[in-house]
Parts: C-alpha cells; structure tokens; sequence
C-alpha cells in the first residue's frame, strides 16, 4: 500500500485544485456552509471535529494538488 500512496502522492490532479479547494467544492454541494477548513502541521493530521465545525488537512493535503490530497480531503468532507 505505501507504494500505492506515493504513486497518488506524485500524480496530479486534471484541474490543479488544492485539496482545500475540493473539500470547499464537496461540502458546498452538500450544502455544507458553516464549516471552517484549516491547515494543520504534521502528517496524517488530517481529521474532521464536529465540534468545533472544524475540517483539518495536513500541509501536504491542504495546497496539495496530487491525487492523494484530493482523496484525502474528499473523504474528510465527507464526514462534515
């Protein structure tokens, strides 16, 4: 699996969208409005706080513009 994860690590994505850009994109859709989306220090930071309406991506997957910050950050939008 870790080769798997480099491999989408490296591809980019079609459109050049950030990872922050699409989790903005996917909620919006969903009608999500009211939560914030940051960026975090460190890897595999990356989490959703209902509490706080809060939507963490690393550094890696909030400007990042690979495969693997899009999946990352589609599938903690998912859980606003």
């Amino acid at each position: 699996m870790p080769g798997t994860v480099a491999i989408a690590r490296m591809a980019p994505s079609r459109g050049r969208i950030t990872g922050r850009e699409a989790a903005e994109a996917i909620m919006r859709s969903a009608g999500v409005h009211d939560v914030e989306i940051v960026q975090v220090p460190g890897q595999l930071t990356d989490h959703y706080d209902p509490i706080r309406k809060r939507l963490a991506l690393s550094e890696l997957n909030y400007d990042g513009t690979s495969l693997a910050a899009l999946g990352v950050a589609a599938h903690e939008a998912g859980h606003a």
